[in-house]
């Protein structure tokens, strides 16, 4: 799921599973939302899921629950909801989530019990690996693996001053 405008100049990745511990005290402290509205036309924040199953039993299916929400505009607001209650991710609790945020719970739960997301989420998952996660956060810039959280401000004004 992007944030972030038209720009074209460059990609900031976040591969997450919303119910890592270090994800959730990591990505609220990336400042992601500063970096979109200082480079609003040069900077794209993209969000990949990276579901590990065999930590977490409920990853994927939390996973596909922000891809429905997404479906009605809200994936922002249940990615947030989720990262707020990675203890909480069972399938009643994605439901009374989604009740929250005001969406068609008929069309969510449709979308959600049918696994219509599933190939979305697994396709993050896969492409992840393909680029070398290994496990959450892991971060990207321009296809760039960044090590350290602390490092994508760097990375980013990097990218925007190498030539296209």
């Amino acid at each position: 799921m992007c944030n972030g405008q038209a720009a074209k100049r460059m990609v900031c990745t976040l591969c997450a599973l919303a119910r890592l511990p270090t994800t959730a005290r990591v990505c609220p402290s990336l400042g992601m939302k500063d970096l979109l509205a200082q480079y609003p036309n040069q900077v794209r924040f993209v969000y990949r899921h990276f579901p590990l199953g065999s930590i977490h039993a409920n990853a994927q299916k939390a996973a596909e629950a922000a891809e429905c929400a997404g479906e009605q505009g809200k994936f922002w607001e249940m990615h947030d909801l989720l990262f707020a209650n990675q203890q909480a991710q069972q399938p009643a609790n994605l439901e009374a989530y989604a009740q929250q945020l005001d969406v068609n719970l008929k069309q969510f739960n449709t979308c959600l019990t049918s696994g219509k997301m599933a190939d979305v989420v697994q396709q993050d998952l896969s492409d992840g690996k393909k680029y070398g996660v290994l496990g959450t956060p892991t971060f990207f810039v321009n296809r760039q693996m960044v090590h350290n959280a602390s490092e994508i401000e760097q990375a980013v004004q990097q990218a925007l001053n190498t030539p296209e």
